[in-house]
């Protein structure tokens, strides 16, 4: 998100407001107090700030138009609308069911993922595989394909999440203006962004299982933290490749050293990693600690449930320190 949608981390939550309701006035104030200073060439103005905002993305659930599986083909399109092919593009698949009539009764089915394991803890010999393909024309779409040890005909149901592919982009302001909820008005202040697609070969997949075995502390050295890095990257992207150079640039050198803290009376182990960044690399401190609170959750995702990782950046321009709250692993054990 970092280097797709950097607009989305310039968004705030202002927390307490609920003790308006006991208020009788009509208006409030509401100060902000900067504790450094603005850039030179930065004219601080109220347009800079808008309230009842907040970033959206075109995702929805949708099902499927239902296919026969008759065990006689390898693979099945899967068409949300044939009649609007281009109105749609699947993003990912929920869930798949089968059901079919055999005697007279009723018979439902779920088709677990394959790419998932989830057959292999309920010993389900039945489970199913999505393949995205390209035809002549350079369009995209997907096929399922099924594993089973049944030969009769059934029909599948498949729940999907979808997007409605590049048609967003077409949007002006204010075109996106209606809300389930009673009494608030929205619109978009802003154009939808087009839709930027990523190519996924074979040597993108297995760089990132080889990042499934790391640990926060095999990352914690410039080198290898941006050979992980680059597998989330997507560098032949042209903007994306500017962003990685900066922090390649900006990012001089990374230590760890072990730290310690009490968690609900239980001392914890963990470690503190701290980065030394040329700040004036930057166009404000602000986006160097912005830059830290993304580090921050990215690290925490390689460290184990039962650990912690805190960060430490050094900024060797202006002589700041920013300190960031540990974070707790999110990372299951294998």
């Amino acid at each position: 998100e970092y280097f797709f949608m950097p607009h989305k981390f310039n968004f705030l939550r202002i927390n307490g407001l609920d003790i308006l309701n006991n208020c009788q006035g009509k208006t409030i104030n509401i100060e902000f107090k900067f504790s450094k200073p603005f850039p030179a060439n930065c004219i601080f103005r109220k347009e800079l700030l808008s309230l009842s905002m907040t970033p959206i993305i075109n995702i929805f659930t949708k099902s499927a138009e239902p296919l026969i599986n008759n065990h006689k083909k390898d693979s099945y399109r899967i068409f949300v609308d044939r009649s609007q092919p281009k109105a749609y593009e699947i993003i990912q698949t929920l869930q798949v069911k089968a059901h079919n009539s055999e005697g007279g009764k009723r018979l439902l089915k779920n088709y677990k993922s394959f790419e998932r394991f989830e057959f292999l803890k309920d010993n389900q010999k039945d489970f199913y595989s999505v393949n995205t393909k390209k035809n002549s024309k350079g369009e995209v779409f997907s096929e399922i394909s099924f594993f089973s040890s049944y030969i009769m005909d059934e029909t599948i149901s498949i729940d999907l999440l979808c997007s409605n592919g590049d048609l967003p982009s077409k949007l002006k302001i204010g075109d996106i203006n209606t809300c389930d909820l009673k009494g608030v008005d929205t619109k978009n202040v802003e154009i939808p962004s087009e839709t930027r697609r990523c190519s996924v070969d074979g040597n993108l997949l297995w760089k990132l299982v080889s990042v499934l075995s790391f640990s926060y502390q095999t990352i914690l050295s410039k080198k290898a933290f941006f050979g992980v890095l680059e597998s989330y990257s997507f560098l032949d992207n042209q903007s994306n490749w500017k962003i990685y150079k900066l922090l390649q640039e900006s990012i001089i050198d990374i230590q760890s050293k072990s730290t310690y803290l009490i968690d609900e009376n239980i001392t914890k182990k963990g470690t503190l990693a701290i980065f030394s960044i040329k700040d004036s690399k930057f166009y404000t401190l602000g986006e160097v600690y912005l830059l830290g609170l993304i580090i921050s959750k990215f690290l925490a995702s390689f460290a184990s449930i039962n650990s912690f990782c805190e960060l430490k950046i050094r900024c060797l321009d202006s002589k700041e320190i920013l300190h960031y709250p540990a974070s707790f692993g999110k990372k299951a054990l294998i």
